[in-house]
């Protein structure tokens, strides 16, 4: 049986990794992170779970990131040292102001 999977180098992993991190940089600079507040289950209205996130040019929320997106506050954030392929790392200051990005 013939899979199709196609090689990848190291090279070309890291110009993807770069590539996400570079345009997250870019799209978080000077933001600050807003927690999600959550209402109990009985509160919530399925008309509101299916409008997307509203992009104030200020704030940015866990839904504007990428599903597997992790976020760190702080800089002493506890994470783990599993290294995945395509997983976005979202450094924030004590404030909760965008520091930086990371793949991985």
């Amino acid at each position: 049986m013939d899979f199709p999977f196609t090689q990848v180098s190291q090279k070309e992993i890291a110009e993807m990794h770069q590539k996400l991190v570079d345009e997250w940089n870019e799209k978080l600079k000077g933001r600050v992170y807003v927690k999600d507040t959550e209402k109990p289950k009985d509160q919530v209205n399925v008309d509101d779970a299916e409008k997307p996130a509203v992009d104030d040019g200020i704030t940015f929320t866990k839904e504007m990131l990428p599903p597997d997106a992790r976020i760190l506050e702080g800089p002493m954030a506890m994470m783990t040292m599993d290294y995945r392929v395509g997983r976005l790392n979202v450094h924030l200051d004590e404030n909760g102001k965008f520091v930086n990005a990371t793949a991985g």
